[in-house]
C-alpha cells in the first residue's frame, strides 16, 4: 500500500503536469491520512468481583497479559494449570481465581471468683480476613493486586448470654450492665455478669445500757461515778433480729454470721420483763462479757489508823484531805 501511494505521489508531481488536477491530489492525500490514523485494537483484561474477563485483539493488535504475584493468599488456575508471573491470556481460556479467607470467631467463657459469689463473663474475639482483587477495567497489562478486609463476628446477643449462663447451672442475680456489655461486644471483653445472693446478717440480741444520771465525786471532780441503788434499771433487752441466709452462684446456701451471745449476768442484777434490774446497791459493771452490780463502800470522812481494818468484797472508796483512792479487792485497808 505504501509503494502504491508513493507511485501516485510521484505521478501527480511529474514536471509539466497541469494544476487543474488539484482536486484529485486532495482526494489522494485524504485517503493517505485516514489510513495512517486508523486505530489498532489490543486485547484487554477487566477484573470485577474477583473474576477476570478477557477480550482478544484484532488482527494487528497484541494479546493482553496478567501479572500474578507469588502470594499464598491468591491462586490463579488457567485451563487447569496453576500460574505465576506474567502470562498471556485470551478470551477462550478458562480462568479460575481463588482467594484465601479466614472467618472471624467469637467465644464466650466464664470464671467464678474465689468466694463463689460472682460470675465473670469473657468474650474472646478473633478477627477474620477476607481478600479480594482490586477492580480494574480494560487493562492491556493487568497487574493483579490484593486488597484485605477485616471481618468482625456478629455479637452473641443478650438472649444467648443468658441461655449459656443457665445451661452452665449458675443461679443468682444477673448484672444487666455486664450482660449487655458482653452481649454486644465486638472485641475481647470481660466483666461481671451474675452475682450470688449474700446473706443478710440481722442483729444479735443485746442489752442496751440505760443512761443513768451522772454523779460527781465528793471532791467536785468531773468524773462520773456509776453508783446505783437497789431496783435501778440498768439495761433493756433488745431481741435478736434474725438474718436471711444467702446463696452462692452454684446455689449453695451461705449461712448467716453467728451472733455473739449475751454477756453473763452477775448476782447483782436480774432480768425482769426484758429489763436488767439491780438487786443491790453498788457500782455498775457493764462490759461486753459481763453485767453486774458490785458492792461498794464509801467512807466520806478522813481516815486514820484509828479506823482499824476495813473489810469489803467489792469496791472500797476512801479519801483523805488531798487524795481519793478506789481499791477493788476482796478487802482493803486505808490509813
Amino acid at each position: 500500500m505504501r509503494s502504491l501511494l508513493e507511485k501516485v505521489r510521484r505521478w501527480l508531481y511529474k514536471p509539466g503536469m497541469s494544476r487543474s488536477s488539484e482536486p484529485e491530489t486532495q482526494l489522494i492525500q485524504s485517503f493517505e491520512f485516514d489510513e495512517e490514523i486508523r486505530s489498532v485494537r489490543h486485547g484487554t483484561v477487566t477484573v470485577v468481583n474477583n473474576q477476570l474477563f478477557v477480550t482478544d485483539p484484532d488482527d494487528e493488535g497484541s494479546f493482553a497479559t496478567i501479572v500474578i504475584p507469588d502470594d499464598p493468599r491468591l491462586t490463579v488456575v488457567i485451563d487447569g494449570q496453576n500460574c505465576l508471573g506474567e502470562v498471556v491470556v485470551h478470551a477462550n481460556q478458562h480462568i479460575e481465581v481463588s482467594l484465601a479467607k479466614r472467618p472471624p470467631s467469637i467465644r464466650f467463657s466464664t470464671k467464678v471468683t474465689k468466694d463463689n459469689m460472682e460470675v465473670i463473663g469473657r468474650i474472646d474475639v478473633t478477627p477474620g480476613e477476607e481478600h479480594r482483587l482490586r477492580d480494574m477495567h480494560g487493562a492491556h497489562r493487568a497487574v493483579l493486586e490484593i486488597e484485605t478486609i477485616d471481618l468482625r463476628p456478629d455479637p452473641l446477643g443478650t438472649g444467648e448470654i443468658v441461655a449459656r449462663l443457665e445451661s452452665a447451672g449458675y443461679v443468682g442475680v444477673l448484672d444487666p450492665t455486664g450482660v449487655e456489655t458482653i452481649a454486644q461486644a465486638k472485641d475481647t471483653t470481660e466483666c461481671i455478669v451474675l452475682r450470688g445472693t449474700p446473706p443478710v446478717p440481722g442483729r444479735a440480741a443485746r442489752y442496751r445500757r440505760v443512761e443513768l444520771p451522772k454523779v460527781h465525786d465528793p471532791l467536785q471532780r468531773q468524773m462520773p461515778i456509776t453508783s446505783i441503788g437497789l431496783g435501778t434499771t440498768v439495761a433493756v433487752l433488745e431481741p435478736e433480729i434474725p438474718g436471711t441466709p444467702g446463696r452462692d452462684v452454684f446455689g449453695r446456701e451461705i449461712p448467716c454470721p453467728v451472733h455473739r451471745s449475751l454477756p453473763t449476768l452477775g448476782q447483782g442484777v436480774i432480768e425482769v420483763n426484758d429489763r436488767l434490774v439491780a438487786v443491790r446497791s453498788g457500782r455498775l459493771l457493764f462490759t461486753k462479757n459481763r453485767i453486774d452490780v458490785i458492792p461498794e463502800l464509801v467512807i466520806d470522812h478522813d481516815l486514820s489508823s484509828k479506823e482499824g481494818r476495813l473489810n469489803l468484797t467489792g469496791t472500797l472508796w476512801c479519801w483523805g484531805r488531798y487524795s481519793m483512792v478506789a481499791i477493788s479487792k476482796p478487802w482493803g485497808q486505808c490509813g
